[in-house]
């Protein structure tokens, strides 16, 4: 009898009923992934987008948003100079149940808002092609 007969149990088999039962090659199992939170997973898709020059808002409402040509080279780095949401005067803090959001029309004409965390709008986050500088108030 051969070996190929013996790993199956002694019966002569073609290779469809082989392969169920004999494994090519010895191949670790890959290691499981961590599973990570929607929240987690949504930053990912959004650091993405910006190495890639787009706004992280663009995940979430899923259209292009081009960064502005003065945001920071490496949008991810939050230490770097350039322009930021946080001197946007589109970025209105508290304006859905106390997040910042940015208030400037999409392309419906309403605000890039959600009532999600999505949208939040961070203040290191690059400036968006639309940028406009905040007015300082008057203290």
């Amino acid at each position: 009898m051969g070996e190929l007969q013996r790993q199956i149990g002694g019966q002569a088999a073609d290779a469809a009923h082989v392969t169920a039962e004999v494994a090519l090659f010895d191949v670790e199992p890959a290691p499981e992934r961590p599973k990570l939170s929607g929240d987690a997973r949504r930053r990912n898709r959004q650091d993405e987008a910006m190495r890639h020059g787009q706004h992280p808002l663009a995940v979430t409402l899923k259209t292009s948003i081009p960064l502005h040509p003065k945001a920071p080279a490496d949008a991810t780095d939050r230490t770097v100079k350039g322009l930021r949401c946080g001197s946007c005067r589109h970025r209105e803090s508290g304006a859905v149940r106390g997040f910042p959001k940015c208030m400037l029309p999409g392309p419906t004409g309403l605000p890039r808002v959600t009532r999600g965390p999505g949208t939040d709008c961070r203040g290191w986050w690059p400036a968006c092609a639309s940028w406009e500088r905040r007015e300082e108030r008057a203290r």
